[in-house]
């Protein structure tokens, strides 16, 4: 019967893996966890930084930007999350029909029936930190492993 660990092969390095299941379950998602937080951290920041306008709804909507653990659908699953801000966050009544970050990041209609170009924050700070993001990943991934190893 195989351990049920976790699968970092999306990292494409194996002794990475196997060295990571041989450690416990509970220390492996430890290890993996604190390293997707650090892994986040600069997506985080480089979509942050690329919310376009000046004004105080848009200076809301960078304070707003959050990283979260995603739930668990399965026992050794762990995933990261960057969520936009609520609609009670940015002020918008509950009875609105538009969610204007949606309509920024995507382009959208304007009143006078012409197409407002998007200014794509989320996708552009995404692929602008993803290999520096895997990269934090997979070094402090190797680190835990080092670190658990050392402490047995």
């Amino acid at each position: 019967m195989a351990k049920d660990g976790i699968d970092i092969s999306l990292l494409g390095d194996k002794q990475l893996q196997k060295a990571l299941n041989a450690l416990p379950v509970k220390v492996e998602k430890k290890i993996v966890r604190q390293a997707f937080v650090k892994g986040a951290r600069p997506i985080l920041k480089s979509i942050r930084a690329l919310v376009p306008g000046s004004g105080e709804k848009h200076a809301m909507l960078r304070r707003g930007i959050k990283s979260r653990a995603g739930k668990r659908t399965r026992r050794a699953s762990i995933s990261r999350f960057i969520l936009l801000p609520t609609r009670a966050f940015l002020g918008i009544p509950a009875s609105a029909e538009h969610y204007w970050p949606a309509a920024v990041e995507y382009g959208h209609v304007a009143r006078d029936g012409s197409f407002v170009a998007p200014r794509s924050f989320v996708r552009s700070g995404y692929d602008a930190k993803e290999s520096e993001a895997f990269g934090i990943v997979k070094r402090e991934i190797g680190d835990g492993v080092a670190k658990a190893w050392a402490g047995k």
